[in-house]
């Protein structure tokens, strides 16, 4: 756990006493300083607040950094008021637990994958499907679209989780402890997944299913668990699966984001002027991680292939065409709901 705040962050008490001495009515006044949602539209420097934030990857991967980057913008923008103490490591708890913590606001802010918020609120696991998006670009469109943000409101209302900015994670790739060159290949390898999106690609790329928290997918590759699992080439490196994978398939399946989200309570308990403050850190951050990502994904590729991986691509006779056609023939028999908002993602 990273604190950016080192002084500890205190209550103003000396406002609340004159606004009682004022009023008259010490419970009344007492109760508005508690109540979060009664801050909106207050001068931002009379409150402070201290929140936690879940980050599930490591401490110095590239989600690790955005995340400590956030706490220090937002910490030195807002001049002090609003500290985020970075929780590194799933150490707040697993990817359902820290959601549902989230929603119920003991953890107030954090960064998962779309597939895992979907599991609360499906709608939004269609910006999380793959070969969707053409491009980074075309990601961060649909982002900013009018569909996502009515979807984002749906997400509020039934979670109390708003998503208020995206992290680009990298394209993600297949590893196995063979090679696949084709689906046909991956029959009957098991490759992890953890939720209904993520099974349907894995039937896509050809393989079996298998259920597997990140915290624990180490340890499952190392002991043949499962036999193969698909992530960006950053996260294959930081986490060693190199060591227990000996084949990277360069799939390229799905240019993947992961959403930096906020109890709705905590995010109505700040003015609106520190919403907006945070909201630009945010824009400054993904931007960041564009670049950032953009250019470990080839540096780790060559780092993935002096470490003993084959990096296989179309060269060495990857079907590109046959994975993605069978992905999404399975995508569309498994969530014929989603093909309208497909379409809407693929025009945009």
């Amino acid at each position: 756990m990273k604190n950016y705040n080192k002084a500890g962050v205190f209550l103003v008490i000396g406002a609340v006493a004159v606004l009682a001495a004022a009023c008259g009515d010490e419970s009344s006044t007492s109760s508005e300083s508690e109540n979060g949602a009664n801050n909106q539209g207050n001068n931002s420097s009379d409150y402070e607040v201290s929140w936690r934030y879940h980050n599930p990857l490591g401490e110095h991967s590239p989600p690790g950094i955005y995340a400590d980057r956030l706490a220090e913008g937002i910490l030195e923008q807002t001049d002090g008021r609003i500290n985020i103490d970075v929780y590194h490591n799933a150490e707040l708890g697993g990817h359902e637990q820290t959601l549902q913590s989230s929603s119920t606001g003991s953890i107030e802010m954090g960064l998962n994958d779309i597939s895992n918020i979907a599991t609360l609120y499906p709608d939004l696991g269609v910006y999380g499907l793959p070969y969707v998006y053409e491009d980074i670009d075309h990601g961060i469109r649909a982002f900013e679209s009018d569909q996502f943000n009515s979807d984002n409101e749906g997400l509020v209302e039934a979670t109390n989780l708003r998503v208020l900015g995206i992290k680009y994670y990298g394209s993600r790739q297949l590893t196995a402890n063979q090679e696949i060159l084709s689906p046909e290949d991956a029959e009957g390898i098991q490759i992890r997944a953890q939720n209904s999106i993520s099974q349907a690609l894995v039937e896509g790329l050809g393989g079996t299913p298998a259920s597997v928290d990140f915290t624990e997918l180490s340890t499952a590759l190392a002991t043949n668990v499962v036999g193969g699992q698909e992530n960006p080439v950053g996260t294959i490196l930081d986490h060693h699966f190199y060591e227990s994978q000996d084949y990277l398939m360069m799939t390229n399946h799905q240019i993947a984001f992961l959403l930096s989200y906020i109890n709705e309570e905590a995010w109505n308990s700040i003015s609106e002027e520190d919403q907006a403050i945070i909201e630009d850190v945010l824009i400054e951050a993904r931007d960041w991680s564009v670049d950032y990502v953009s250019k470990e994904e080839e540096e780790a590729i060559e780092e993935l292939r002096d470490n003993g991986m084959n990096i296989i691509t179309g060269d060495e006779g990857l079907q590109l065409d046959e994975f993605q056609f069978s992905v999404e023939e399975v995508l569309n028999e498994k969530f014929p709901e989603w093909q309208e908002a497909i379409e809407n993602i693929k025009e945009m």
